[in-house]
């Protein structure tokens, strides 16, 4: 079959890329989608058609149960598929250390004292900017979302709490020791 995500963390995985940092934007007709909650590794186009689907849906969260974490889709007749753009990206964001740089510095002391910036698109982006980029991803997100149209991000406001990202911090560390 020919696998398709909605989240493009999923995709964008080195799995998948291959390192290219390039996706593939395709149309893709669903058609009537079988859901399923564990691996169908019997599944083929034929069986597909058999039980009188189009196409396969695998829902998100459903890993416990030998599913997935996000949702896939997947069809099994290439003609299904119409690939429109390529997505060229580079690994930029939340976890560059430009980003969090504020956020750590402020929550090195011992400082309780939220931060608020107030963040408006800019004409030029600069990607040295830390605030700049926590525009951008907020932005991103929240036109992602949309689900109406003509709508404009005029303003972000950017939060950044000392106590929270302190927590936030030790709570990785935690992790990162459990699961290394």
């Amino acid at each position: 079959g020919v696998y398709f995500a909605t989240d493009s963390s999923k995709s964008a995985q080195e799995i998948y890329t291959k390192g290219s940092d390039m996706l593939l934007l395709c149309d893709v007709l669903l058609g009537k989608t079988l859901t399923v909650t564990t691996a169908c590794n019997y599944m083929n186009l034929q069986n597909l058609q058999k039980k009188g689907y189009d196409s396969l849906f695998a829902k998100r969260e459903t890993k416990g149960t030998g599913g997935v974490l996000y949702d896939e889709f997947v069809v099994y007749n290439p003609a299904q598929a119409l690939p429109k753009y390529i997505v060229h990206y580079s690994k930029a964001g939340i976890n560059t250390p430009n980003v969090r740089l504020v956020e750590q510095a402020l929550a090195a002391g011992r400082s309780t004292q939220i931060a608020k910036h107030v963040l408006v698109p800019k004409r030029h982006i600069d990607l040295n900017d830390p605030l700049e980029i926590h525009f951008r991803i907020a932005e991103s997100q929240f036109l992602r979302l949309k689900t109406a149209h003509n709508l404009k991000v005029r303003s972000v406001e950017y939060y950044i709490n000392p106590v929270l990202v302190r927590q936030f911090d030790q709570e990785h560390d935690r992790m990162k020791r459990k699961y290394a």
